[in-house]
């Protein structure tokens, strides 16, 4: 089982609260309640490569918290976060897991394939009720894969009809890798060409809104393309549909492309495939890194 633990520093003024023993000054009016998150963990199952059971990496980019008082909404705050709460007494807090959509930062919503975390508070004016949430992929998780250079195969491969010359794919567990000590895969284009294209298998997906998402995590001194390819039941085998283009970034970087409307504008019964291109345009030396690559939805 892995688990993730993010601390976080809290300003001056927050901490001094802290340290006044979680009371704020009674001259406030009115007074109402605090919720504050320092801290999260994310838990993912890990002790098998059954694929049944593996769930991969505990890599995730949680930017906000989404608070709920037993499913009524009290608001979401940028993480860390300290929400003010003007119910006083009893209620069933729920705290969600708040995602960027498809990369868009200032679009935000809580991530719908990770489960809540609820736990009962007694809520008095002036305090801060302090909240440490776990939280864990929903039971009902369907990863369709999971590419993450660990265990042995291939659940990508580069698309023969981009591929030339000494493309390949190979697997680093040095320090340019997302964690040490494990594999990340690092893409090599031959000097002479300018695109490349990973793919997968193709998966039947959920439809009629349920949620379908693709995680990874990349640095990449080139533009990545992520997308998908669709093999429609009545008229074939679709051209590359474009969902989000990157900009080259020197550092590793989580990304959630929501493919839920895309999934559900298609046909039942339509097959997909995911593609991660690259477009080595300026013949630079391409520096690509990609790891836990995961196509997740939930089990129909």
């Amino acid at each position: 089982m892995t688990l993730l633990t993010k601390p976080i520093f809290v300003a001056g003024a927050i901490a001094w609260l802290f340290s006044s023993c979680g009371m704020v000054s009674e001259d406030a009016a009115p007074i109402p309640a605090y919720i504050c998150v320092p801290s999260y963990t994310f838990v993912t199952d890990t002790s098998s490569f059954n694929a049944s059971i593996y769930q991969g990496a505990n890599s995730e980019r949680f930017l906000d918290m989404w608070f709920s008082d037993a499913g009524k909404t009290i608001g979401g705050v940028k993480f860390p976060s300290l929400l003010p709460f003007q119910k006083i007494g009893t209620s069933q807090l729920w705290v969600e897991a708040g995602i960027s959509i498809t990369g868009q930062d200032e679009k935000r919503e809580a991530y719908p394939l990770v489960s809540q975390h609820i736990e009962v508070r007694d809520f008095k004016p002036g305090v801060i009720d302090t909240v440490y949430p776990v939280f864990k992929y929903l039971p009902n998780i369907d990863f369709k894969f999971i590419e993450d250079f660990d265990r042995p195969g291939s659940y990508m491969r580069i698309n023969p009809s981009y591929k030339t010359g000494s493309d390949t794919v190979l697997k680093v567990n040095d320090n340019r890798a997302w964690q040490a000590g494990k594999y990340s895969g690092k893409i090599e284009i031959d000097p002479s060409h300018q695109i490349l294209q990973l793919i997968s298998n193709e998966y039947l997906l959920p439809r009629s809104g349920s949620p379908v998402y693709l995680e990874l995590d990349y640095k990449s001194n080139l533009p990545l393309d992520i997308g998908y390819y669709y093999q429609d039941p009545t008229l074939g085998a679709s051209n590359a549909n474009s969902v989000i283009q990157t900009f080259p970034n020197s550092e590793w970087k989580k990304l959630y492309v929501r493919l839920t409307d895309e999934v559900a504008s298609r046909k039942e019964g339509t097959l997909f495939i995911i593609y991660i291109g690259l477009y080595n345009l300026d013949n630079i030396v391409p520096d690509v890194f990609i790891d836990n690559v995961k196509l997740v939805c939930l089990k129909g």
